[in-house]
């Protein structure tokens, strides 16, 4: 029992949105069932969603506003790209460089990162994989 308990352990550890969780009690059942005593702060759940239900959610929002279409192409996401990227150099621009976090309005970032998944999407572009490779790539430089 003492190896589940510590599988269970780290597998309520790791519960996304979740913080602090604690396992209080085991107890066995029948039918190789267990009862799982836990204990959470409720002011620490947080309802979060992943990376790619918020790509999808908006990607599907913008399709129904009919801003991307059968008969979008790359050139449209390549100007609404473009449009982003300079809402971002504008919001830079009006602002004093304090601080990470009040040199512009981070939206325009979240902006930029949404036209790239909603590329991703329209033409089944696995952008997490690409990341990754990425990453692995970056992660072995040297300069």
């Amino acid at each position: 029992m003492s190896s589940k308990k510590s599988i269970l352990i780290k597998q309520i550890q790791q519960l996304q949105g979740v913080e602090g969780v604690e396992l209080i009690m085991v107890e066995p059942c029948e039918d190789n069932y267990m009862l799982c005593h836990i204990y959470f702060d409720p002011e620490t759940v947080v309802d979060r969603l992943t990376p790619e239900e918020v790509a999808l959610r908006n990607y599907n929002s913008t399709v129904k506003r009919g801003l991307i279409n059968d008969d979008t192409d790359f050139m449209d996401f390549r100007m609404k790209l473009s449009e982003e990227v300079s809402e971002l150099r504008q919001s830079w621009n009006n602002h004093k460089f304090i601080n990470m976090t009040g040199m512009f309005d981070h939206s325009e970032l979240a902006d930029i990162s949404l036209v790239c998944d909603a590329i991703a999407l329209h033409y089944g572009i696995d952008l997490q994989t690409e990341k990754e490779k990425k990453m692995k790539v970056n992660e072995l430089r040297n300069d």
